[in-house]
């Protein structure tokens, strides 16, 4: 049993590589099972710079309130003066 045990990292190794080595022939041929894994690792894989997104959307959401609230206040003083004409 000891001589098993020393194998199974390396039987674990090769069996990584033929699955891997399947999924990249079955994507060049373009078959629903690669791309089926693809987006499930994908989208249940973790975003390592969800942080800074959510940081930058905010900063983004922040500005064009700004901007938005600028381009208003100056429409209110362009009719404000165009009435005073």
């Amino acid at each position: 049993m000891e001589i098993l045990e020393d194998f199974i990292p390396w039987i674990v190794f090769l069996l990584t590589i033929f699955i891997f080595s399947k999924l990249i022939s079955w994507a060049r041929k373009k078959k629903t099972v690669a791309i089926t894994f693809g987006v499930l690792v994908q989208m249940f894989s973790p975003d390592p710079f969800a942080e800074r997104t959510i940081e930058v959307v905010q900063q983004d959401k922040k500005s064009a309130e700004h901007r938005q609230q600028d381009d208003s206040d100056d429409i209110d003083q362009k009719s404000n003066q165009d009435s005073k004409s």
